[in-house]
């Protein structure tokens, strides 16, 4: 286990992905990282991709709390991605953003969703800006999302858009599991908590606040 600011992996070269660990978006209080991304582009244009509930009242909720965030963190315009989009509305959607972002809910349903939709999967791979995920977003976008509940671990194979491990909402009680696994699989996990992201850059990864890195080296 280190606390390394960097290490390397294979990224495509023309794609930023920050993957946050955890963001209470009614608070805001990852605005900080946010702005971080926001500030590579010029009239940046946000697509979501809110699919991670199955509950449309949420979701509707959900849509204008990032709405009105990413409209006050100067985005020109955002966008959302709807179930029922045809391959066009899709295409021409991811053409005019600059940000691609992926939100918080339930992993698994995002990436089922995302994965029963071959041309979306198509463009999320085919984007060439900065994708975002946060929380359950940050999950479906790697190699390996690891998930921890009531003790009991499981692994979701992501889209695999970037080849990193990471565990979300990352908490100290879970240094052994994650260290278990790590040495047992052979692979490196980036252990994100809260308020915490690690932005990715060609084969570079840099950590942006507290992130644990568990590697078997």
């Amino acid at each position: 286990m280190n606390n390394r600011n960097e290490t390397r992996l294979k990224c495509l070269s023309d794609v930023q992905l920050f993957l946050i660990g955890g963001e209470d978006v009614k608070k805001r209080n990852c605005a900080w990282i946010n702005k971080m991304y926001f500030s590579l582009v010029n009239n940046p244009v946000v697509l979501v991709i809110p699919w991670t509930t199955n509950d449309k009242v949420k979701e509707v909720f959900y849509r204008k709390i990032l709405k009105e965030y990413f409209l006050d963190l100067g985005a020109k315009e955002v966008l959302f991605l709807e179930e029922d989009d045809n391959i066009k509305i899709v295409s021409e959607k991811f053409s005019k953003a600059n940000i691609l972002y992926l939100p918080g809910g339930d992993p698994k349903i995002l990436l089922e969703k995302i994965k029963g939709k071959r041309y979306v999967l198509s463009e999320i791979e085919k984007f060439r800006g900065i994708v975002v995920g946060n929380s359950a977003g940050a999950l479906i976008l790697c190699e390996f999302g690891l998930i921890i509940r009531e003790g009991q671990v499981s692994i979701l194979n992501g889209l695999n858009l970037v080849n990193v491990s990471v565990k979300v909402h990352y908490k100290p009680s879970e240094e052994k599991r994650l260290s278990e696994i790590c040495q047992r699989r052979k692979i490196t996990i980036f252990a994100l908590p809260e308020n915490s992201a690690i932005r990715i850059m060609g084969n570079k990864v840099e950590t942006i606040g507290n992130v644990t890195i568990f590697t078997n080296k």
